[in-house]
């Protein structure tokens, strides 16, 4: 469950300030490191994703702890470790709906948006 208030939604970087970002970057490995990513996950399905690639064998990780952080971001800690088959899919199904609690979240998040009463 949800233990921070969920940040306002407002759009935090121009549109051009994404296209420098996007234009400096470099590939040459001694370059300075940028977080950027084009993934979304929210916390249950990135959870959930580890725990079905372990299960299938694709990896051999585990989620230790995930921990929220201002804003919509959050950090996940993992161990090396196989996951159980037992009670594998009721694990699935209480993170599905963990992810249907999150996304209610997310609507509550813009609800008071005045725009989205318009959409």
């Amino acid at each position: 469950m949800r233990q921070t208030a969920p940040a306002p939604f407002r759009i935090r970087n121009s549109l051009r300030d994404a296209q420098r970002v996007y234009d400096t970057a470099s590939v040459d490995p001694k370059s300075p490191y940028r977080d950027t990513h084009a993934w979304t996950f929210t916390p249950k399905s990135f959870e959930l994703l580890i725990l079905e690639l372990n299960a299938l064998g694709y990896i051999d990780w585990k989620i230790h702890s995930i921990e929220p952080t201002p804003g919509v971001e959050y950090h996940v800690w993992l161990d090396k470790s196989s996951v159980s088959e037992i009670n594998l899919n009721e694990q699935r199904q209480g993170i599905l709906l963990a992810m249907v609690l999150e996304t209610k979240d997310a609507i509550q998040q813009i609800e008071s948006v005045p725009l989205y009463r318009w959409m």
